[in-house]
């Protein structure tokens, strides 16, 4: 709605400003043509340009109020194989969720996976609030082999308590 508004007001001044110039242009309007001054400078305004309603930079725009945002979330086919199966385990993937990592969740790398492997220096959660997850350090990674749409990659997914299957 403001923005409308700003366009009438440029109108607005527009057709002023379009006005004055073609009253100084017959000559109804004074500050030009010849005085005792000579002839007036083509270019040059010999005073500061007064307009009778507030400028566009000091009129204060109608607040609104903000809106949540959300987009939808993105998912992918995932296809995982570690190195102790033989058969490809079709799952869901989150994609750019935020995370700094790749994670599998604990209850697929349980059921599904086989080869697990400490981590060397576990590694400490946070989550959105700040704090550390209540679910403690993730000490367990497991490598696997992830295929999507066809495209085939190494990877070491993190285990971790997750709402979603694999977060890419």
């Amino acid at each position: 709605m403001h923005q409308e508004s700003a366009m009438l007001y440029m109108q607005e001044i527009w057709a002023h400003e379009q006005r004055v110039s073609k009253e100084k242009s017959e000559g109804r309007r004074s500050g030009g043509g010849t005085g005792t001054r000579g002839p007036a400078a083509v270019g040059k305004r010999r005073r500061p340009r007064v307009i009778m309603w507030p400028s566009l930079a000091a009129t204060k725009l109608p607040k609104t109020q903000a809106e949540p945002e959300y987009t939808d979330l993105h998912f992918v086919d995932v296809e995982i194989m570690d190195s102790g199966q033989m058969d490809w385990a079709t799952t869901r993937g989150l994609l750019d969720s935020g995370s700094q990592g790749s994670c599998v969740n604990k209850a697929l790398s349980t059921n599904t996976l086989t080869n697990h492997h400490e981590k060397r220096i576990p590694t400490t959660m946070i989550i959105v609030d700040g704090y550390d997850s209540p679910a403690g350090p993730i000490t367990q990674c497991n490598p696997v082999k992830i295929r999507i749409a066809g495209h085939e990659e190494q990877l070491a997914l993190d285990t971790a308590s997750l709402s979603h299957p694999i977060i890419l």
